[in-house]
């Protein structure tokens, strides 16, 4: 053998080091080359298509976002790629990377066109989407466990009710500071499956009413936080712990009746 051929893997090793890509900067640099040849779309690199989804979908969720803009194409690509295991989508108003920009239905909507099945969605303070906005982009996720709607001002029992029977496995859900709540809501989200919920200061609730759906249908729930609107009676509250034996925290408010209960309890 050659020193030539015997230098050769090595060199070989080197070159293709030095030009394998991340995903994010191979997406950047075909983005590119595909806005330089928009006159001429036939001179477009085109991978097949198991492999275009393959890559789409070791993407980050925002890449695969802009991914989705530079053609049908590459949109259905990023709509067939396999979502990771653990997808989570968090817009919170006042806090994250993207806390300074405001969150509006037709981009929520947009983020559903290209994702549908995420497993933790958080839109803690997006005052600003609609109802009917928020049932669509949320029923569209089944294998949804944890949902954080807090301070959602615009939130109805209709939208609850729908999401509570599109994703049956909802176990963490937190609806705190939603004015237009009712009973209604907690009736619809009230399952086995369900161990923490926060509904504190939330309009017009029932705190008695809430704690007897809760005790007949959520024998697993560890952490409620009530709507502290309204006394519990005493044996109301014993029959609750008895029905809910895994509670870790309770948040009832400061009602006059809770230093009498716990020494009876």
């Amino acid at each position: 053998m050659s020193a030539a051929a015997a230098c050769w893997p090595k060199a070989a090793g080197r070159q293709s080091r030095r030009h394998v890509l991340s995903p994010d900067r191979w997406l950047d640099e075909t983005t590119q080359q595909f806005r330089r040849r928009k006159a001429d779309p036939d001179e477009a690199p085109v991978l097949p298509e198991d492999v275009l989804r393959i890559i789409m979908g070791l993407l980050c969720f925002q890449t695969r976002m802009v991914a989705a803009r530079v053609c049908g194409r590459w949109r259905r690509a990023c709509i067939g790629a396999a979502p990771a295991p653990t997808m989570s989508f968090v817009w919170a108003a006042d806090e994250g990377a993207l806390g300074s920009k405001r969150l509006s239905g037709a981009k929520l909507k947009a983020i559903a066109s290209v994702h549908t099945d995420f497993l933790r969605i958080s839109l803690r303070g997006c005052g600003m989407l609609e109802d009917t906005a928020l049932r669509q982009v949320l029923c569209c996720s089944p294998r949804m466990v944890i949902l954080d709607l807090g301070r959602c001002i615009h939130l109805t029992d209709t939208t609850v009710t729908a999401v509570a029977a599109a994703c049956p496995n909802l176990a963490c859900v937190a609806l705190d500071g939603c004015p237009n709540l009712t009973s209604k809501a907690v009736a619809a989200l009230a399952r086995p499956s369900l161990l923490q919920l926060d509904i504190a200061n939330c309009g017009d609730m029932d705190t008695a009413t809430v704690m007897t759906l809760l005790a007949a249908n959520c024998p697993r729930l560890s952490h409620f936080d009530g709507p502290h609107t309204t006394p519990v009676p005493g044996n109301l509250f014993r029959a609750f712990m008895a029905a809910c034996p895994c509670i870790e925290h309770l948040n009832l408010g400061t009602a006059a009746w809770l230093d009498r209960v716990f020494v009876a309890y």
